[in-house]
């Protein structure tokens, strides 16, 4: 498991068992929803949090105590990686992931590459595939919830700023 592995070996107080409000054992149990949609994940998918493990807070504040109680660079990347990604989870989003129209990141490159190339009848070939790819999505509600995994993201990057900066001065 992605962050699940991370924490071997540190819980503290040796053989004891991990409670649910353990930090360690809250961060393997989100390690591990990642590692499942790691490679079933569509780019820019939103979730409810229902679906995580544990209150959206508690993995949160398990994310930040372990980027400010371990030392190697790599691990606390990975961390805020994973805390990044708790934004793509929102209240409310129900059962079935919000995203957009399976395909439409590639698309969005492709059309960038063609721009960059200066193709504009790729341009608008593309164009025309990406609207194909909109019947049906509930762009209203698609956008509203982006925007709150947005301010989500932006708080956590605050946080991830201000947790290097204590790390730098220690």
């Amino acid at each position: 498991m992605i962050l699940g592995w991370l924490f071997k070996g540190h819980r503290s107080g040796g053989t004891r068992a991990p409670s649910a409000s353990d930090p360690t054992q809250i961060i393997h149990d989100y390690g591990a929803v990642l590692e499942r949609w790691s490679s079933s994940r569509e780019v820019g998918g939103i979730y409810d949090t229902s679906l995580l493990p544990h209150p959206k807070v508690r993995i949160e504040l398990a994310l930040i105590a372990g980027m400010a109680s371990i030392e190697d660079a790599g691990t606390v990347g990975m961390l805020e990686g994973a805390l990044i990604f708790l934004a793509d989870f929102q209240d409310g989003v129900g059962q079935q992931p919000l995203s957009p129209a399976p395909g439409f990141a590639e698309l969005l490159i492709q059309v960038d590459q063609a721009r960059k190339a200066g193709d504009s009848d790729a341009i608008k070939h593309l164009i025309t595939r990406i609207a194909s790819l909109d019947q049906g999505i509930d762009q209203e509600r698609l956008v509203e919830f982006q925007a709150k995994v947005e301010a989500d993201q932006m708080r956590y990057a605050d946080i991830i700023t201000r947790a290097r900066e204590a790390r730098s001065q220690k």
